[in-house]
Formats: C-alpha cells, structure tokens, sequence
C-alpha cells in the first residue's frame, strides 16, 4: 500500500485523547436522568451491556485500521471492500449525516449554552460572526500541522474530564447508600430502550480513525488506543451514573436538565454551577474540535482515490503536510450549516448514519478477510466478532423510529443520483 505524503505524528496517547474526545461530549451531563428514570440502577446494566456492544464494533475498527494505514477510515474500508460506488455512498453518510449534522448541531448548541452568559450571542449576527470566527480558528489549527491540531484536542480532552473527575472524586461524599439498593431487574424491553438511548452516547470513536495515514505505528497503537479509549470511556460514564443516583435518588427528575449542575452547586455552592458550566463548554468545543480535525481527512480520500472529481481537496500543504483545502472547504461546509441552520431538517440522519457506518464496516472486514495483510492487529475469533457486530446493529436500527429510517432511504436515493450524475460527467467527451 502506497505511504501518504502525511507526517506520522499521532502516538497512542494522541488517539486514545481523540477518540475519548468525539465520544465524550455535552451529553453525558444531561444523560444519568435520562438513562434512569424508568429503570434506576438498573441504568448500570444498560451500560455495561451497551459498552460491550461498541467493543465489539470498535474491535473491527481497530483490525481495519491497523491493516490499512491510510486517511480515510469507514470509507477507505468500505471502499476496498465492495468498490467505489459503496465508498461514495459512505462518504456522504459520513461527512453529511453523521459529521455535517453533529457540527453543525453542537456548534448550535455552544453557542446557545454561551449566550447565558453573554446575551449578545443570541443576536443573529453576533452568533453568525462567533460561528466564522470558532470555525476559522479551527481550520487554521489544523492546517498548521497534525502535532497542533492533535495537541489542542489532549489539551481540551484533559480539560474537559476534570470536571467530570470533580464528580466523580468528591460527590461520593453526598451519596446516600439506600438511593443505590437494588429493586429488580429490569426487563429486556426496558433494557433495550436505554442501550439504545446510552449508544448513541459512545459514538464517534470511529471518526478518530479517519486520520489513519498519520498514526505512527498503526498495526500497534490503533488496536491499543481502541481498547484503553472505550475502556476509561464505560468506567467515567458508570461512574458518573452511580454518582447522579447515589446523590440525587427520586430528586433526578426534578434536575432533569442539568444534574451535574445540581451536584456540584451541593458539594461547592454557585461556584460549582459554573464549573459544570465551563465544562458543558469547553466538551462542545472538543467535539467541533475533533470533527473539524478528523473527517477533512475523509473529503482528502475520497479526492486521492478519485471517488470525489475535485482533485484539489487531495492536495497536501508543501509546509505542514496537511490536506489543507480539504480541511478549509470541510470547515466552511459544518460552519453554513451552523449559521443556517440547515442541520435542523437533518438532525434525523445522525442516529440512522451512525448504525449504517456501523453495519458497513463489518461487513467490509469479513470481505476484506479473503485478502492477505502484511501487518496488523487480528482480532481472535475470526468472524464471530464482525458477524455479532452486524447483528447488533441491524438489531438497534430495527429499533429506530420510521422517520429516520425514511430519511436515511431518501439520502441514500439523493446521493445515489449524484454518483450516476458524476459518472455520466466523467464519461462525458470534451
């Protein structure tokens, strides 16, 4: 396989930030109540249950991205495995339904999170310029070099966590031991619901991978990263929920929308409010962080290996070694949908996305199986790991609601159409 004109600069540290970084964002401060309310401590169930599922989805991300140490990620596997037309369809899942939508969302969402303290930005224009300017300094970061952009997100990841690591360290001292004892077990209707509700709540860590042509030593650090990610992912939100129920018990419902908040104002008054406040932030940034310096790498792919017609995005910076114009246009595209607020009419697409990139990936490695690789991670087994992957999937987009189902068909006819469209346009004589 031919060695990308990219620096190897991202170490096992540097993925493993990136990955706890695009799956831990805003929503674990809002999640313990939601996770709860019909269960309890049962909740705990849904998360251990819910964490070996995405090990299992993550294990073939990590064997593929270790065997195939280029940009590109879901894509780049899906696209060796059933053909260009398949990694054009994946392109657009992921850098419009999944990518695009979560931006664009979340950038929303800062914004609205940082107008409680500065009213001006829920003017138009002020939240307008604040969205250029948040997604101009993005992409310069990220042009500058891999070494910067992957530093910001260890800076931001650490500080994002010490937060949650305030709860975690001193709200024991609040937990009142009868708001934890044990009632029933829940049933697997029940259980179901929440898996599916918590999810989507470790979600991401595959986007990490789409840097692949810049990891050092892929065949060891990409299966390594995966493991300790997820794992101090599954221990920080078990953790947190125990926290939320040990303090607050049959009060959670009443803080419904900020228990987190609720916790520290208890254990350091007002203060603690806006701790937890900061800490919203700056997990929002991380994600439009983390997505601003992953899925470019995904538009430069699809430009390399031709399947986008637009040769420029596959240009690589003579100074940085960045994918520099990929990462202008990808920026420029999450930053209209934030000031538009197109995402709105796309925000369905998020869940169905997510499960497709998903169900795409192990399928591509049990293709990908008959090929011989010279190196890499193996995940023991052999299919059972993919073939159980596939099944969980197809089981929780089972689950979806009909709307995203619908949404997610009519994407697909769209992109569909534009890929017949560029073939005609290539064929098409001078």
């Amino acid at each position: 396989m031919q060695e990308e004109p990219l620096k190897r600069e991202i170490g096992s540290w540097g993925l493993t930030f990136n990955i706890i970084n695009v799956i831990i964002g805003s929503g674990i401060y809002v999640l313990p109540v939601l996770a709860a309310q019909d269960i309890g401590i049962g909740s705990l169930i849904a998360y251990l249950f819910c964490g070996i599922l995405l090990f299992l989805i993550m294990l073939c991300f990590a064997e593929l991205g270790s065997k195939i140490p280029v940009s590109g990620g879901a894509f780049i596997y899906v696209e060796m495995a059933f053909g260009p037309y398949a990694g054009f369809l994946m392109m657009l899942v992921f850098l419009i339904g999944f990518g695009g939508v979560a931006g664009a969302a979340v950038a929303n969402a800062l914004v609205n999170t940082l107008a409680v303290a500065i009213p001006a930005l829920g003017e138009p224009l002020y939240r307008a310029l604040f969205l250029a300017l948040l997604f101009i300094f993005l992409a310069w970061i990220n042009i500058r070099g891999i070494r910067q952009g992957i530093g910001m997100i260890k800076w931001i990841t650490v500080t994002k966590l010490l937060p949650l690591f305030f709860i975690i360290l001193v709200g024991w001292t609040l937990i009142d031991p009868s708001n934890l004892s044990w009632e029933h077990f829940p049933k697997m209707s029940e259980l179901g619901d929440v898996t599916l509700l918590l999810f989507f709540a470790f979600i991401g860590g595959e986007a990490a991978l789409t840097v692949g042509g810049e990891i050092k030593h892929p065949a060891r650090i990409v299966p390594r990263s995966v493991l300790v990610g997820i794992t101090l992912i599954l221990i920080i939100y078990i953790l947190i929920q125990i926290t939320v129920l040990g303090v607050l018990g049959s009060e959670m419902t009443t803080f419904r929308d900020a228990p987190l908040a609720e916790i520290a104002r208890r254990l350091i008054g007002s203060p603690g409010a806006t701790l937890i406040l900061i800490g919203a932030s700056i997990s929002m940034l991380g994600t439009i962080g983390g997505i601003i310096l992953n899925l470019p790498r995904l538009l430069y792919a699809a430009a390399r290996d031709r399947v986008l017609p637009i040769p420029a995005l596959a240009r690589i910076h003579s100074t940085f070694a960045t994918p520099h114009l990929a990462i202008i246009v990808y920026a420029t595209l999450v930053a209209l949908l934030a000031i538009l607020g197109t995402f709105r009419s796309l925000v369905v697409l998020a869940s169905a996305s997510t499960l497709l990139i998903y169900l795409s990936v192990a399928a591509a490695l049990i293709q990908l199986h008959k090929r011989k690789f010279d190196q890499g991670f193996t995940i023991p087994g052999g299919l059972v790991v993919p073939g159980l992957a596939i099944v969980i999937s197809i089981w929780l987009m089972v689950k979806l609601p009909p709307g995203e189902w619908w949404s997610m068909i009519v994407f697909l006819a769209i992109a569909s159409g534009l890929y017949l469209l560029l073939r005609l346009l290539r064929q098409k004589p001078v």
